[in-house]
């Protein structure tokens, strides 16, 4: 599955092997967070895309990791799957 957003593919996700890949394309705006976690709602990841103090940080059930263009990360390896 592939949610694009302003020509920039925001949300992958590949079913079968629970890996997630988030890329804003250097729009770090409101907007394309909120895609993202919409992206991450539908497909039933207990995670969240936010901001603190300018930086993004992505929290999955508890375990913070930084943002980056192109994060991949599976959350059932950190509790992130409902």
């Amino acid at each position: 599955m592939i949610v694009t957003y302003v020509s920039t593919p925001v949300f992958k996700w590949a079913k079968q092997s629970g890996l997630i890949v988030l890329d804003s394309g250097g729009w770090e705006t409101a907007t394309t967070k909120k895609r993202m976690n919409q992206c991450l709602d539908h497909v039933g990841v207990n995670a969240r895309v936010y901001q603190k103090n300018h930086d993004w940080y992505i929290d999955i059930n508890g375990h913070t990791i930084d943002f980056f263009d192109g994060v991949c990360f599976k959350p059932a390896e950190l509790g992130g799957a409902k």
